[in-house]
């Protein structure tokens, strides 16, 4: 009897043992006659997880309303017309600031609220770089965090990732930074100014905190600054 180990990615599952043309689904039994009597090396296969659907909620759009989707569905919405007196401002992802962008694209990570805000003109704030976290999701002993970064027009961003502790006393608002001793730094390798990103820690015993970071540049002023998200932990 030989048990799958647990899937490398986060949405994905299990799915058979292959051996060359030879498929074994989970309970079945392999026979000295599907084999041949030979040694036979059976490799475990994988798939997406299909059966795992999240809830995306989106108001404030053109097609507001509450959709299943399953892991890494690419998600659009666009905004809809602006009450009268108001404009489009940005959108919120879970509560947090993610878009200045009318038109909004993201990747299905869990159960999303996502809502388009709008505002009278004077009360809209400047558009400034953001970076949220997800919550962390748990595969076997591996813990993995993802986290999403916007950048607006008039700012460049030099670097982001997603800071990891297990020291407690580290993963406050005003010790958990780039420059905390211990602490790891997981750097997105991707260059681009808007996208979402994970980290994944293996052996991940007892509880892990994760912060993301993005430093960046204003390209009129030339001045740098770092700005992190909230803390999540597993």
């Amino acid at each position: 009897s030989i048990s799958a180990p647990e899937a490398f990615s986060v949405g994905y599952e299990f799915r058979n043992w292959a051996a060359g043309s030879l498929t074994i689904l989970s309970g079945e039994t392999v026979t000295k006659s599907q084999i041949n009597s030979k040694d036979t090396f059976f490799i475990a296969q994988y798939g997406e997880q299909e059966s795992t659907q999240y809830n995306v909620t989106v108001s404030g759009s053109t097609q507001d309303g509450v959709s299943p989707y399953t892991y890494n569905s690419k998600v659009s919405v666009s905004a809809a017309g602006a009450p009268a007196g108001q404009s489009f401002a940005y959108w919120m992802r879970d509560g947090k600031i993610i878009s200045y962008n009318p038109s909004y694209s993201f990747y299905v990570w869990h159960d999303t609220v996502v809502e388009a805000v709008y505002l009278p003109a004077e009360d809209i704030p400047p558009a400034l770089p953001q970076t949220i976290m997800d919550a962390p999701k748990k595969i076997g002993d591996k813990a993995v965090f993802a986290a999403e970064r916007t950048t607006p027009a008039g700012f460049e961003m030099i670097e982001s990732g997603i800071l990891l502790t297990d020291n407690a006393v580290n993963a406050t608002g005003s010790t958990f930074n780039t420059e905390t001793p211990g602490v790891i730094k997981a750097i997105a390798q991707s260059g681009e100014p808007n996208g979402q990103f994970t980290a994944r820690c293996d052996d991940a015993d007892g509880t892990w905190y994760a912060r993301a970071y993005m430093i960046y540049i204003n390209v009129n002023t030339g001045e740098h600054t770092v700005v992190y998200s909230n803390i999540e932990s597993i």
